[in-house]
Parts: C-alpha cells; sequence; structure tokens
C-alpha cells in the first residue's frame, strides 16, 4: 500500500483541487485497502502482498 499511496503522491490524473491531498490520497488507500480485503474475504485469493 505504501508504494500504491507514493504512486498517487505523484499521479497528474488526480482533480486539481484535490491532487496531493493528504486526507484524499488516504482515503483512496483506505478504499483501495478495504476493496483488497473484500477480495481476500470472498475468494481466498489476496490482492495485495
Amino acid at each position: 500500500m505504501k508504494e500504491f499511496s507514493l504512486w498517487l503522491q505523484s499521479n497528474l490524473m488526480l482533480g486539481k483541487h484535490k491532487r496531493r491531498s493528504k486526507k484524499t490520497i488516504q482515503s483512496y488507500v483506505d478504499d483501495v485497502d478495504c476493496f483488497a480485503d473484500w477480495i481476500k474475504q470472498t475468494t481466498d485469493t489476496p490482492l495485495l502482498n
């Protein structure tokens, strides 16, 4: 997740006003982490290492 967070900090695809906002980045990281947990629980296959 750390690599994903670092990538988000430099990603130009985020909206101008939210780009590099720590709160926005943490929200994205939390969402992906939650999704990865759901995948693992439903398929017994980890999405993330």
